[in-house]
C-alpha cells in the first residue's frame, strides 16, 4: 500500500489531494483547497505567499486526516512547458501482434528526441496510434500487423525553474516533488479504462487562462492555453460600474452572476459595502458578453483540431467559470454540441469530489503513472498509463 499526494497551483485557489494506492487502484482520502497567493497563470510571482498557501494545506491534512505529506505531484501549466511533436514508426519483418514492449520501445525513442540540455521531459502522451494505416485506440491484442506508427507530444520544462519550485516547496516541508504537465493530469482525470471520455472537448474556464483539450479515441489530439480567463469578468465589472475594488466586483459576480441575461429578472442590486445600486440586467450583460468571448475563443481552438464535427461526447466544462449558472446552456448554444460539467471518471473512487470542477487536475495527478518505477512497466502498466 502506498500514499500519493498532489498539488494544483491555481491563480485563485490551490488544491491538494491525498489518495491511498493499493493493487493499482486509487482511493481518495481527502481533497482540500486554500486561497492561492503569489501565483499568476501558474507562475510563482511571490514565493513567500505561495509557500504560505501550501503550508496551510499541509496543516489542514495534518489536522483533519492525521497525515504528514512530504512528497507531492505538481501539475505544470503550458506557461512552464515546451511541447514537441515526435513521430515514431516500427516496421515488422513479418506480421505480428503489437505488444506493450513495442510501444515502450517507441516511447523510449521519442524521449531521445529531447536534446535541450537545460530541459527535462515531464510528460509524454501519444496523440495518434496507427496500425497498418488504420487509427487505433488500443493497438495491442489485435490481428498481426506489419507497421505501427505513433505520434507523441513531449512536454518539457526548464531544469532551473523546476529546481526553483522544489526549493520553495522544500521550505514548506516537501522533500520530494514530481512534475507533470497539466495536460496529462486532466486527461488522466477524464480517461477511464471503461466508458471514459473518448471523443469530446474539455474547456477549462480558469481565472487567468482558458485551457482546451480535444480528445479522439481517448487520446489528446490538441491542447491549447489562451491567456484570458474569468478574472477578466471581475475587471470588466470593476471598470464599467466604477466599483474601484476587484474584491467587491468578484463578490458581486459570485452572488448575482449568470451566463445568460434573460435567465434573471431585472432588479436593482447593491454593490457590496456601499450604498450604490446597479441594474442586475446591466451586470449580466457584461458577464454574458465576456463569457461568450472566452467560450468562442475556446471553440475556435477546437475547430483548429479538425475534429469539431467528431465530438459525440460534446463539450465538457471545468474550472471556476464552469460554476456560473447557465454556462452549460450558453456553451451548447454557441457550439451546437451538448455541454456538461466534466467528471473525474479516471479516478473511480473519487466519490463526492469527482464532480467538483476545481478538483479535476489534482485528482488526475493522483491517477498519473508514478515517476521512476521500481520495475519496467509491462503491457498492463502501459495501458493503464494511457487508457
Amino acid at each position: 500500500m502506498d500514499y500519493v499526494a498532489s498539488l494544483d497551483m491555481g491563480s485563485e485557489t490551490m488544491v491538494m489531494a491525498l489518495a491511498e494506492v493499493s493493487a493499482g487502484r486509487v482511493r481518495v482520502l481527502g481533497v482540500e483547497r486554500a486561497p492561492s497567493g503569489g501565483i499568476e497563470r501558474g507562475r510563482v510571482k511571490n514565493e513567500a505567499r505561495a509557500r504560505d498557501a501550501v503550508e496551510r494545506l499541509l496543516a489542514t491534512f495534518r489536522q483533519k486526516h492525521g497525515m504528514d505529506i512530504d512528497r507531492l505531484r505538481v501539475a505544470l501549466p503550458m506557461t512552464w512547458l515546451k511541447r514537441l511533436a515526435v513521430e515514431k514508426t516500427t516496421r515488422f519483418p513479418a506480421p505480428r501482434p503489437v505488444t506493450g514492449a513495442h510501444l515502450l520501445a517507441l516511447e523510449k525513442q521519442a524521449r531521445a528526441a529531447m536534446t535541450d540540455n537545460d530541459r527535462a521531459v515531464v510528460s509524454i502522451l501519444p496523440r495518434s496510434i496507427v496500425v497498418d494505416g488504420e487509427p487505433a485506440q488500443d493497438p495491442t491484442g489485435g490481428a498481426p500487423a506489419g507497421r505501427l506508427d505513433v505520434e507523441y507530444a513531449l512536454y518539457s520544462a526548464r531544469d532551473s525553474e523546476m529546481e526553483g519550485a522544489r526549493a520553495w516547496l522544500g521550505q514548506a516541508g516537501i522533500k520530494e516533488v514530481d512534475f507533470y504537465s497539466m495536460v496529462e493530469a486532466m486527461s488522466r482525470a477524464l480517461i477511464a479504462r471503461q466508458g471514459g471520455t473518448r471523443d469530446a472537448a474539455l474547456v477549462d474556464l480558469g481565472a487567468d487562462s482558458t485551457r482546451v483539450l480535444v480528445f479522439q479515441r481517448g487520446l489528446v489530439v490538441r491542447d491549447a492555453e489562451l491567456p484570458l480567463g474569468c478574472r477578466s469578468i471581475d475587471e470588466d465589472l470593476n471598470r464599467v460600474f466604477k466599483i474601484e475594488s476587484m474584491e467587491k466586483a468578484r463578490r458581486l459576480k459570485h452572488e448575482f452572476g449568470a451566463a445568460i441575461r434573460i435567465m434573471k429578472k431585472d432588479r436593482k442590486i447593491i454593490i457590496p459595502e456601499t450604498n450604490y445600486s446597479i441594474h442586475l440586467n446591466a451586470l449580466l450583460q457584461v458577464e454574458q458578453c465576456r463569457l461568450e468571448e472566452l467560450i468562442e475563443g475556446a471553440l475556435f481552438q477546437v475547430q483548429q483540431s479538425g475534429c469539431y464535427n467528431k465530438l459525440p461526447g460534446g463539450i465538457l466544462l471545468t474550472g471556476g467559470g464552469s460554476r456560473v449558472e447557465g454556462v452549460e446552456t450558453l456553451t451548447a448554444k454557441l457550439s451546437g454540441h451538448p455541454a456538461r460539467q466534466a467528471v473525474a471518471e479516471g479516478v473511480p473512487s473519487a466519490g463526492e469530489w469527482a464532480r467538483e470542477p476545481g478538483y479535476l487536475t489534482a485528482l488526475g495527478l493522483l491517477a498519473c503513472a508514478g515517476k521512476a518505477p521500481a520495475r519496467s512497466p509491462g503491457l498492463k502498466d502501459w495501458l493503464g498509463k494511457f487508457f
